[in-house]
């Protein structure tokens, strides 16, 4: 959760400080007026990039060299980036450098949900599972451990593949895509089973005329795919 958020130099924003309330929080406010530059501003911190600009030299404010984003998360751990046209990007945890993007998605999770969110059901499993997946990460702690693990085997056995290397290297590599993708599955498995629980209680709501349907939900692992 988000206690504090400090912008300098962000976008159209010289400089601005925000305390979110602790439920539901709307940004209300002219067009041009930095609504969306605020939620930008959040995901940057929790990702290290923008969902609408691929440079971040585009996100600082006209006229200035640099742009920081500082932050306190519900433990009260200080998080603050900084981004430079000089020295590039700067990212602080709890006063300490931090050397991958995936530890400051640890500590800030965010769900983006665009525009165009029914992507979901129309381009196939490959957006559903990065949905899904986006979600274990967060309240699985072994995951990143497992996926890492599964794409570095997968890529030394298509290199032994390549290589006409012998049997016995394959099998090796074979034994470790299996444990670390059936770990990954049962992941997976298990998170798609509580968001199924959740979505139940808020369908009831939602839809008081169907409260009594049977939602189900399955995770299909041939071909990795995944149906909801």
């Amino acid at each position: 959760m988000l206690l504090s958020l400090k912008l300098n130099h962000f976008r159209n924003i010289s400089s601005m400080e925000l305390v979110p309330e602790t439920s539901v929080n709307m940004i209300v406010g002219e067009n041009g007026s930095g609504k969306t530059s605020i939620l930008e501003a959040v995901y940057l911190l929790g990702l290290g990039r923008s969902f609408r600009s691929r440079s971040l030299k585009h996100l600082i404010q006209h006229q200035q060299s640099q742009l920081q984003v500082i932050a306190r998360c519900d433990d009260n751990t200080p998080v603050g980036l900084q981004f430079h046209l000089s020295n590039g990007l700067q990212i602080r945890l709890n006063h300490t450098p931090l050397k991958r993007l995936s530890d400051l998605a640890t500590q800030l999770p965010i769900q983006y949900i665009p525009a165009n969110c029914h992507q979901f059901f129309e381009l196939g499993p490959k957006y559903r599972r990065r949905l899904i997946d986006w979600g274990v990460f967060h309240v699985e702690p072994e995951y990143n451990y497992h996926w890492q693990s599964y794409k570095k085997s997968l890529q030394q056995r298509n290199a032994a593949l390549k290589n006409r290397s012998k049997r016995d290297e394959l099998l090796l590599w074979d034994n470790y895509l299996n444990r670390h993708g059936l770990a990954l599955t049962e992941h997976r498995s298990r998170y798609l089973e509580r968001l199924r629980s959740e979505f139940e209680v808020l369908f009831g709501h939602l839809c008081p005329a169907f409260a009594d349907a049977d939602i189900t939900s399955r995770l299909a692992s041939a071909g990795r795919r995944m149906r909801i």
